[in-house]
């Protein structure tokens, strides 16, 4: 078995990252890693019923929505600008927020983010980006994917904003800016606070699952371990799982265990494991080695059950303002 060492590079963490650029600006060095962990995103699995996408994450826990938990977490108030229509327009609004600093983004459409080479057109990738101002009608901003110091129009802005293929997005045209510290938390009431906040992810997304036509956890990973054992991975569901989700999640994961390990040695062994387990996943699927990577994912999925279970048992502790 390789040394388990902390994952530090590249990562898909494109709110993570535009939260911590965010905080940044008003001087809160707060890593990317540690706002993933808090947003909640990389916890439980679930896949479509429809598409077979599987999802190494909880349906009840948006990026959106991770945002604002992961800020609120570490101590901060924040403004969380929306609209009720895509048919309006969020300039003006994003001008007056720009004055005051940087405001975060999205979730956008990549595919229509024309400063970006890889831009294909409308594909639904959702993403997140960091405008840092405005000159008139043209935009500045950064984006995490590698790409800083890049400008777009207002109508280009507009129509990736507008996100129309992303369909977890709350509301329309959404961004986040103005944080300013409220609290101040040593890192064992992060802890405490994250577990409360994990374990309401869990529970939530039990209802949350009830009205849509998806598998959850252990289940969507055991769907599609039969999936690759009976030879029916579509290309699609491949290159999602070999490019993106399999590498992000083994990241997520060690991230975790990272965040676990001074409070929680067995949270923290078990989110280590499933980072190994994902690497192992995304070169059995590299490799086409269709029973090791069917292995692989149900031993996933029993290593998640173990995760969940020990994270319920965990006593509940004392509210902490």
């Amino acid at each position: 078995m390789p040394t388990t060492v902390p994952y530090i590079g590249k990562a898909e963490y494109c709110y993570a990252n535009s939260t911590s650029m965010l905080l940044a600006s008003v001087d809160e060095e707060i890593s990317a890693r540690t706002i993933e962990v808090l947003t909640g995103v990389g916890l439980g699995a679930f896949a479509s019923t429809s598409n077979h996408n599987l999802y190494f994450s909880n349906f009840s826990a948006p990026p959106d929505l991770g945002i604002d938990r992961a800020l609120q977490l570490l101590g901060f108030e924040f403004e969380h600008r929306s609209f009720d229509s895509p048919d309006e327009s969020p300039l003006e609004s994003l001008k007056d927020d720009l004055r005051s600093g940087p405001v975060v983004i999205g979730p956008v459409d990549m595919g229509l983010l024309t400063y970006n080479p890889r831009a294909t057109g409308a594909i639904g990738a959702d993403h997140y980006i960091v405008v840092t101002g405005f000159d008139g009608d043209t935009f500045f901003l950064n984006d995490p994917v590698g790409i800083p110091y890049a400008w777009l129009s207002g109508d280009e802005l507009i129509e990736a904003w507008k996100a129309e293929l992303v369909g977890y997005k709350r509301s329309h045209f959404q961004s986040w800016s103005r944080p300013r510290r409220v609290a101040h938390h040593t890192e064992r009431e992060l802890f405490e606070s994250a577990i409360r906040m994990f374990k309401g992810i869990y529970d939530s997304s039990i209802e949350t699952v009830s009205h849509a036509e998806v598998l959850t956890g252990p289940d969507a990973i055991a769907a599609t371990a039969r999936r690759v054992t009976d030879g029916l991975l579509s290309e699609g569901e491949r290159g999602f799982l070999l490019d993106f989700m399999l590498p992000v999640s083994a990241a997520r994961a060690s991230d975790y265990a990272g965040f676990f390990a001074k409070h929680d040695e067995t949270l923290s062994s078990l989110k280590a494991e499933m980072a190994e387990l994902f690497g192992a996943a995304r070169m059995h699927l590299h490799l086409d080695d269709t029973d090791a990577l069917a292995t692989s994912l149900r031993h996933i999925g029993d290593v998640e059950a173990a995760f969940e279970s020990r994270l319920r048992s965990l006593s509940p502790f004392d509210q902490r303002d």
